[in-house]
């Protein structure tokens, strides 16, 4: 008899607990699913944005070069998923030499690999065995046709008269990459950091951390420990919601929202042309985020106090997803490295063949292009944004 009770207790206990779960699961949903509190601008708003970005904006590669005057190292923040933040990397690497700039730090290319890529960039000729190596010893999963090229373009820069290195720096935190960025400063100079955006700021500090003491993240402690004066550049793309990384997915329609409250994407349609703008000018001033992940924590966040500069390079209904290494898994070797990287289980049903690799990396989460649109919420804003 007793264990009968204690099992309609139980039963009882488990459907009440279910119970409180659906209705605070149900809650959420209703409320967490809500139109962002977009801002739709006036003309006048409108003309006014504009005339600021034509005031103080540059183009994109014009503007990151010129802040090398001024600053150090530059951090260019991304999601690492964008082509286009990619192509623009690629295009700025034979650039940088004439700006005084002859290192770049990537985070997904792994420290360890630090010596293949100096022989890589030294060879006569480019080793396309060893770079595929290099890209599938990065971050796991992040074998990108994008990083090889990279790879590449550095390689054909330093074929001329102009040096310039690549570092890597995933596989540590963000304490010790500041470490080795700061020592390739002070030995050979000027660096552009290319990394998650999370790792680049110099200011803001992510939820949770709002109250932390000292740095956390690379950018902090360059500009803390270090006193590097480090620029934080932001590349424009979606932004989570304001629970994403806390909820199940399944609780949003819809998981990302344009940033600050989508005025940025009114004032970019309006101006048309990429641009890139320092967020410190005053006309930027009420450009606010109440909606996104970043927004908690920080009532009234203002974008001059999320990042130092801002880069936008089209509309992001135009984004497209980065490609799977050419040929990756296909060849034996390729196989073999990813048994070493992965494992042999992993390898074998993950990457067991070509199509198989790129099924892989085509379905990574929420950032191939169609279900990153799919995904971002315009209600409110559909009108003046259409896809």
């Amino acid at each position: 008899m007793r264990a009968m009770h204690r099992l309609r207790l139980a039963i009882k206990l488990t459907g009440w607990i279910t119970a409180g779960a659906l209705v605070v699961a149900g809650g959420f949903y209703l409320f967490e699913n809500r139109a962002p509190s977009y801002r739709v601008l006036s003309q006048a708003e409108t003309a006014e944005f504009v005339a600021a970005l034509r005031a103080h904006g540059e183009p994109p590669a014009t503007y990151v070069l010129h802040r090398f005057t001024e600053h150090p190292v530059v951090l260019l923040g991304e999601p690492h998923r964008v082509r286009e933040h990619y192509e623009f990397l690629i295009g700025l690497l034979p650039q940088l030499p004439g700006a005084g700039v002859h290192q770049v730090a990537i985070e997904l290319f792994r420290q360890s690999s630090q010596s293949a890529i100096d022989r890589l960039l030294a060879g006569a000729a480019f080793d396309e065995r060893l770079a595929r190596r290099i890209v599938f010893s990065a971050a796991p999963y992040f074998y990108y046709e994008e990083l090889y090229e990279v790879l590449q373009k550095a390689w054909e820069v330093n074929r001329g008269s102009q040096r310039l290195s690549i570092i890597g720096i995933w596989g540590v935190n963000d304490s010790v990459g500041a470490e080795v960025i700061n020592r390739a400063v002070s030995e050979r100079g000027k660096m552009l950091v290319y990394t998650g955006t999370h790792h680049a700021f110099t200011s803001y500090y992510e939820p949770g951390l709002e109250a932390s003491k000292g740095p956390r993240r690379i950018g902090h402690h360059l500009k803390v420990r270090f006193n590097r004066s480090p620029f934080f550049i932001k590349l424009h793309y979606p932004e989570a919601k304001r629970h994403f990384f806390r909820v199940p997915i399944l609780l949003y329609r819809q998981a990302f929202c344009l940033p600050f409250g989508g005025v940025l994407d009114q004032a970019f349609q309006a101006h048309v042309t990429p641009v890139g703008f320092d967020t410190s000018h005053q006309e930027f001033d009420g450009v606010i985020e109440r909606f996104s992940y970043y927004a908690q924590g920080h009532p009234e966040l203002r974008l001059r106090q999320y990042c130092d500069g801002y880069v936008y390079l089209g509309p992001v209904s135009r984004q497209r997803f980065v490609r799977p290494l050419h040929g990756i898994a296909a060849s034996e070797e390729d196989r073999e490295v990813l048994r070493a990287v992965l494992g042999e289980e992993r390898q074998a049903r993950m990457f067991g063949s070509e199509r198989d690799a790129v099924r892989v990396l085509q379905r990574d989460g929420f950032n191939t292009p169609e279900r990153m649109r799919a995904h971002t919420d315009l209600r409110g804003v559909e009108e003046v944004l259409p896809r």
